[in-house]
């Protein structure tokens, strides 16, 4: 991890509505210029594969059972 760019605690919140599950993730930083130093870093779009990924996994047990 680049120095400077610690992060600091993070919440995950689930939330279910109507059949559908919400996960909210909020990491705070130890500053704007750590933030924006990892979005810059790809950050953003290795969580956004993660999550696509899993929505797939998820939906072959759904469709298997």
């Amino acid at each position: 991890m680049t120095p400077g760019t610690r992060a600091k605690p993070w919440t995950r919140r689930v939330e279910e509505r109507g059949g559908t599950t919400k996960i909210i993730l909020t990491v705070r930083y130890e500053s704007r210029d750590a933030r924006d130093t990892t979005t810059r870093s790809g950050m953003e779009h290795g969580i956004v594969a993660g999550y696509n990924r899993l929505e797939l996994v998820l939906a072959s047990f759904g469709a298997n059972g």
